[in-house]
């Protein structure tokens, strides 16, 4: 064979090194390509999925049942607390209410609303709220206590004795005199005032000098006498001259005659309406220089010179 026929080494290197580059391309190139998912994973990938969403259902589900269990428990409850008559519990004794004091029971509702969702359940719950009523204070008649237009103290003509002795903290009781009225006021004046036996309230609150005149058992007119310390709002009293009546009372003092006074008149009643009422008046009694006993009280009563008799 001759040299030219036969192949040369180099030419066999020359083919082994092409090869060993192509398949190191091929390998990066399978490296970079993703793998196709075969048809049996494809198959368990998706039972995988559909048996986490029917697991998700029956957990939801199982939520569901118990919220609505729950609600309708309590909406029974609720139902049957509103129709149970309320009950007030006493958890130990109380304090015993007092004499000034009438303990009275308070109602009071409150209306809730419970929703599910498909109803919506009302829901009445009632609360019984002890209170109590309380009495006006005592106030007990003393020298300080002041007279106004029908009045005394915390004593008011009009008011019943019961309710005047609680007032004061002392027990009134009456005399009954009824005798013949008599005094310068004209009958008409008392039309209007009730036709029940007239009576007297002495040592009124341990006031020796302090009387009431009373029509049935109502209080008509307080007098106070000669050697009460006792004042009028205006700061009148038993010694106060006819000048500081008038004073006090400017263009308002009626002077009329005394029935028992001297012959020459000096004597007086001076008489005062009430400038904010025309039933109710207060009348000084006087010597002609000093007063010597006051009245106040309804027009008519306070005007019996006599009182009762």
């Amino acid at each position: 064979m001759s040299d030219d026929a036969r192949p040369s080494t180099g030419g066999r290197r020359e083919g082994s090194d092409d090869g060993a580059a192509i398949r190191e391309q091929l390998g990066h190139r399978a490296s970079s390509i993703s793998a196709v998912p075969r048809t049996a994973d494809l198959a368990r990938r998706v039972a995988s999925d559909e048996h986490d969403r029917r697991r998700r259902h029956r957990v939801v589900a199982g939520a569901v049942a118990a919220t609505l269990l729950l609600v309708g428990g309590t909406a029974v409850a609720v139902v049957a607390a509103r129709d149970e008559p309320s009950r007030t519990i006493t958890t130990g004794p109380g304090p015993e209410p007092s004499s000034s004091t009438s303990p009275t029971t308070t109602t009071t509702s409150t209306t809730s609303v419970i929703a599910t969702s498909s109803t919506v359940i009302p829901a009445t719950t009632t609360t019984n709220v002890a209170t109590t009523v309380q009495q006006p204070a005592v106030e007990p008649i003393t020298d300080a206590s002041l007279l106004g237009f029908g009045r005394v103290g915390p004593l008011e003509v009009g008011a019943d004795l019961e309710s005047a002795s609680l007032r004061i903290g002392y027990q009134l009781v009456t005399d009954v005199v009824d005798g013949p009225r008599m005094g310068p006021v004209a009958p008409a004046d008392v039309a209007d005032l009730p036709d029940d036996a007239c009576g007297v309230v002495g040592d009124v609150g341990g006031q020796p000098r302090l009387e009431l005149m009373t029509l049935g058992d109502r209080i008509v007119a307080v007098t106070i006498y000669e050697g009460s310390g006792m004042r009028t709002d205006s700061g009148l009293g038993i010694g106060s001259t006819e000048a500081e009546v008038s004073a006090a009372y400017p263009g308002r003092v009626e002077v009329l005659p005394h029935a028992y006074g001297p012959e020459d008149g000096t004597w007086h009643y001076l008489r005062v309406l009430d400038p904010s009422r025309s039933d109710v008046a207060i009348v000084f009694d006087t010597d002609g220089e000093k007063v010597i006993s006051v009245r106040t009280g309804f027009v008519g009563p306070v005007d019996w010179v006599e009182g009762c008799l």
